[in-house]
């Protein structure tokens, strides 16, 4: 419980948004999770990315038996639960190998300070990155003590939940073969070997995104990923100085400690060593188009926390026979990890608000993070039972008219700016919480529609969302939290010059739902 709540304490140094955790969810959490847990338990076995991943799709299962509000904070929870247990095995392997309760808590701290853009924080989409590092971390190690029930039924949930049995099944049968068999009892070889077996044949039959791309041929763009992988993302000089001490001098705490290390400890660092080379040049693979976007504080951050992980463990194996070693390598780890700590803020996509929509109005897609100007982007159908709500009409006549002029036929609206704004009283939710909007409009071209909410006509940047649509006919979907004050909405439907179509604004009061 302790180590819970240290853990936690150290997560909450990231968190940049309140939002984040009750009302925050990420790309994939929509599309893949969300909607198919609609399909029941047939969807623990749909293939995402060519591989099963069986824990998020569990998590989802549990989420669409609870009220749609509470979805986020599921799908944090059972990422933090997956984040603890990369951190507590890593914890468990270091107070194994070096007997220091000081190495191993100064490794789980190097572990959560990792230079990175959070993107694989606060989301189950890439909770798997977490499952995997104590995946390959169990199939590196020689355990004397094996598995009971429960762990083997961790170890299933493992096994299945992304690639990372077949990047690690050549390390663990390295060890089984050093350890003449023992390393691990028979029960869990079998999970490792049928778990191994179920993705491969899901790789084969589904195949990987960008399989077909074309091989880029630049050499210097191949090597820009191990640059950013050894200075930690950053190429300014202090970086590569301090990048520089760090590596250098674990190295050299490997290379002075290898003829006193136990024999399965020797095994057990080549395996991780050699893991970490794996996962780092499978994710490498991924890119094989445009391999110099890669960088842990750019694309594709998430490739480069396991073979931090399993690095970070396989230097601090040889560090009690190192004092010297150890305080280079912490301290210029810690001048890192302040130099290019950040926080997670994915922005406000009005969650609460949306998921009251979604449970009253039919059809409803909730925009998630990160935004794109693309249609549908990142969003979520909940696909849930409905509870219809009453809609209101706004009369379109008595709307308040800026930077445009009506047509005669009524509902055409002529801009004569770009900044042209349609705003209209709001009365029927005043004192209510949360309201959404249904905007059937046609518009000449695509960009954001954009609402605002104040009281009496009274706007700001703050207090305002944005939807990208596309041209044509669109029925904008637009949910938000106001103060019980606010009886005014202005709607920015198009910064293009050329004839809107305002046919119907429906808005509905969503505070029934609370």
């Amino acid at each position: 419980m302790g180590f819970a709540l240290a853990t936690l304490g150290l997560l909450a140094l990231r968190v940049g948004n309140p939002n984040l955790i009750m009302a925050s969810l990420w790309a994939e959490d929509g599309r893949v999770f969300i909607e198919q847990a609609s399909r029941g338990l047939e969807s623990i076995w749909n293939v995402y990315a060519g591989y099963i991943h069986l824990y998020p799709r569990l998590t989802a299962l549990i989420a669409r038996a609870a009220p749609l509000l509470s979805t986020p904070l599921i799908f944090n929870l059972a990422w933090f639960c997956a984040y603890l247990a990369a951190a507590w095995t890593l914890l468990h392997y270091a107070l194994r190998h070096t007997r220091s309760p000081l190495i191993a808590a100064l490794l789980c701290l190097a572990f959560s300070g990792t230079p990175q853009t959070g993107e694989t924080l606060f989301t189950l989409t890439n909770s798997q990155w977490y499952i995997g590092t104590a995946l390959l971390l169990y199939m590196c190690h020689w355990d004397r003590k094996h598995l009971g029930l429960v762990g083997n039924l961790l170890l299933v949930v493992a096994c299945l939940t992304g690639p990372f049995v077949l990047l690690g099944l050549p390390f663990a049968l390295y060890i089984a073969v050093v350890s003449g068999g023992r390393a691990k009892s028979r029960t869990s070889y079998a999970i490792l070997l049928i778990g191994a077996c179920v993705q491969a044949t899901a790789l084969a039959l589904n195949g990987r995104p960008n399989m077909e791309a074309p091989l880029d041929p630049n050499l210097l763009h191949w090597l820009r990923p191990f640059q950013a992988y050894f200075c930690f993302g950053k190429s300014s000089p202090r970086a590569v100085a301090l990048s520089l001490g760090f590596w250098i001098a674990g190295a050299l705490a490997i290379s002075h400690s290898w003829r006193q290390l136990h024999r399965d400890q020797k095994h057990t660092l080549i395996a991780l060593l050699l893991a970490a080379m794996a996962c780092f040049l499978a994710g490498l693979s991924t890119a094989k188009h445009e391999p110099q976007v890669l960088s842990p504080l750019g694309v594709g951050a998430r490739y480069f926390v396991i073979p931090y992980a399993l690095s970070f463990l396989a230097i601090a194996v040889c560090l009690p026979r190192n004092p010297r070693h150890s305080l280079v390598i912490f301290s210029t780890f810690a001048f890192i990890s302040c130099l290019y700590f950040s926080t997670v803020d994915r922005g406000e996509f009005q969650w609460k608000a949306y998921a009251r929509f979604a449970e009253q109005a039919p059809g409803i897609s909730i925009p998630l993070a990160p935004e794109l100007q693309s249609f549908p982007g990142w969003s979520a159908y909940p696909m849930r039972t409905l509870s219809p709500g009453k809609s209101h009409d706004i009369d379109l006549t008595q709307l308040t008219l800026l930077g445009l002029q009506r047509s005669s036929t009524g509902n055409e609206l002529i801009p004569t700016e770009t900044n042209n704004q349609v705003s209209f009283r709001l009365d029927q939710c005043k004192g209510g919480r949360y309201v959404g909007l249904l905007v059937d409009a046609e518009r000449p071209a695509a960009g954001d529609v954009q609402v605002y909410w104040g009281t009496n006509y009274g706007f700001d940047e703050r207090h305002s969302l944005r939807r990208y649509y596309p041209a044509g006919h669109v029925v904008a979907q637009l949910a938000f939290r106001k103060s019980r004050g606010d009886d005014t909405v202005r709607l920015d439907l198009s910064e293009a010059l050329g004839a809107l179509r305002l046919n119907r604004v429906q808005a509905y009061c969503l505070d029934k739902a609370l």
